[in-house]
């Protein structure tokens, strides 16, 4: 099985397409208020192992760690029946990838 559509990892965070920015912002430039907008929207990320973890968005850093709660873990290759519910993760900046936010 493949991830649904919304986590499509072909895609890109820019996109136009509204099904992945759900982030409301009236000026994208306003760093601080678009994170704001974007605290509680799931998020797709892939990290640089392949991997996708899906949850919902609750903080970063300055150093562009997430923190994603009631993560979901999924690896290339593997159905994804063989997903696995991790909880509570930190995904380090360096190790981020692409990140989609689901509208």
């Amino acid at each position: 099985m493949k991830l649904p559509s919304i986590y499509d990892t072909s895609a890109a965070l820019h996109s136009s397409s509204p099904a992945l920015t759900s982030c409301d912002s009236s000026d994208p430039g306003d760093g601080p208020e678009f994170i704001r907008s974007c605290l509680n929207k799931q998020f797709a990320v892939t990290i640089t192992d392949g991997r996708v973890v899906v949850g919902d968005f609750v903080c970063t850093d300055r150093d562009a760690n997430i923190i994603l709660g009631g993560t979901q873990e999924y690896v290339p290759g593997k159905p994804e029946s063989e997903s696995r519910q991790v909880g509570l993760v930190i995904v380090p900046g360096k190790h981020i990838k692409k990140i989609l936010i689901r509208n």
